[in-house]
């Protein structure tokens, strides 16, 4: 288009037609307002053309020159596909929309199009904080953030495909106001809990993070003082557990290991919760003197014996942590 001297502005091309890319069909974005205001140029993400849309709606009852940043979508041609990236910025005024570029550039410099492989290769979970990574079993997949502030933090769950559907479908119809503190008060009720409760089957998830902060280092110093204040720590956590009214059937075992690089705990903990859930949680907590963090197994279906959840458990308990 740039060649051929083209304004996209006023093109009349099905390819630019904003309808076939506006992400309605995901959660908190609604349908495409019909007045809205979008501008198109051309950009680049790692050195490769892209077709950038820009959206823009006015806000209501306020000054003409105050706007809400909708949504900005890519178009990148690579491998003889067409790939979309859209990011999303929710109620953001033009004295913000700085803030709001920045982070849509940055998120955009993260986008990786890498070249499709004939063969299928395993899912690694890897966290680059903690340093650990191991295979996720068949049709198993993750979400992470990482957090740049002090300390710097990682956060990732990993869910089988088929929870993560469920997921999407039951937020298909939630909006950006049913994230506000208000409405999330109302909405939390034991039967509401209990039908998100429902669609968990198994999950990883872990947070780790730098340490500096924590002073780490001075518990490694002394490896025998430290094993056995965390051995009396977590005795009484046992006991409370084992104890809590608020849980049936519950179990807790642990095993404190102390080195002067690495301290770590691995645990079982399996309990039922107010007769209408079993969780089943196997992980590992972790610190060296410049991280930390926990990585934990948990199960509702009792079926821990499963040949992938017994691999899964056991690629945690034998994690090379330092």
């Amino acid at each position: 288009m740039e060649r051929s001297g083209i304004d996209p502005q006023k093109a009349s091309l099905k390819l630019l037609d904003p309808v076939l890319y506006w992400p309605s069909d995901k959660p908190f974005i609604k349908q495409l307002p019909n007045d809205v205001a979008f501008n198109i140029q051309t950009q680049k993400i790692h050195g490769r053309k892209s077709l950038n849309m820009q959206f823009t709606e006015n806000m209501e009852n306020e000054i003409k020159d105050k706007n809400s940043y909708l949504c900005s979508i890519d178009l990148l041609s690579a491998n003889n596909r067409l790939y979309v990236i859209s990011t999303k910025v929710l109620n953001s005024q033009k004295e913000s929309e700085v803030s709001a570029e920045s982070v849509r550039n940055e998120y955009r410099k993260g986008v990786l199009i890498t070249k499709p492989s004939a063969n299928t290769n395993t899912l690694i979970y890897t966290d680059k904080i903690g340093k650990f990574r191991f295979d996720l079993p068949e049709n198993w997949y993750y979400v992470q953030s990482y957090f740049s502030d002090n300390p710097k933090a990682c956060l990732t769950f990993a869910l089988p495909l088929e929870t993560l559907e469920k997921i999407k479908e039951k937020t298909q119809n939630l909006e950006a106001n049913d994230l506000d503190k208000e409405k999330i008060a109302d909405n939390v009720s034991e039967e509401n809990i209990a039908s998100w409760m429902d669609l968990l089957t198994e999950s990883v998830w872990s947070v780790s993070c730098e340490t500096k902060e924590f002073e780490t280092a001075a518990y490694l110093e002394n490896p025998e003082a430290t094993k056995a204040e965390m051995q009396l720590l977590f005795s009484e956590l046992k006991n409370y557990i084992e104890s809590s009214r608020y849980y049936k059937n519950s179990k807790f075992d642990f095993d404190v290991n102390i080195t002067p690089k690495i301290g770590y705990i691995n645990f079982d903990l399996s309990f039922n919760l107010k007769d209408k859930k079993d969780f089943d949680n196997t992980g590992r907590i972790f610190f060296t003197k410049k991280k930390g963090g926990l990585v934990v197994y948990t199960s509702t279906l009792r079926n821990t014996e499963q040949p992938a959840s017994k691999e899964l458990i056991e690629n945690i308990k034998m994690l090379d942590l330092q």
